[in-house]
C-alpha cells in the first residue's frame, strides 16, 4: 500500500498535474518505463534525460560535487 501511495506521488511530481484520480495516464507510463529502459543502463556512461522529471527537481551529486537543474 504505502508503494503505490509513493509511486502515486511521485508520478504527480514528476507530471506536475493532479487529475480526479491522482493517477498517471497510460501514455506517461509508457513514455516514463521507455526514458528509465534507456538510460538507466547508461547511468555512469552519459547523461540522463531529464524531460520525465519535474523542472522543480535539482539533482545533486554529492560524490563529484556537481548539481543539476533540469529547464
Amino acid at each position: 500500500m504505502l508503494h503505490h501511495f509513493v509511486q502515486k506521488q511521485h508520478f504527480q511530481l514528476c507530471f506536475g498535474y493532479q487529475s480526479k484520480e491522482n493517477q498517471p495516464s497510460e501514455e506517461q507510463l509508457h513514455r516514463v518505463y521507455h526514458v528509465l529502459s534507456q538510460t538507466l543502463p547508461k547511468l555512469f556512461v552519459q547523461p540522463l534525460d531529464y524531460s520525465i522529471y519535474s523542472p522543480n527537481l535539482i539533482f545533486e551529486n554529492n560524490i563529484r560535487g556537481t548539481r543539476t537543474e533540469y529547464d
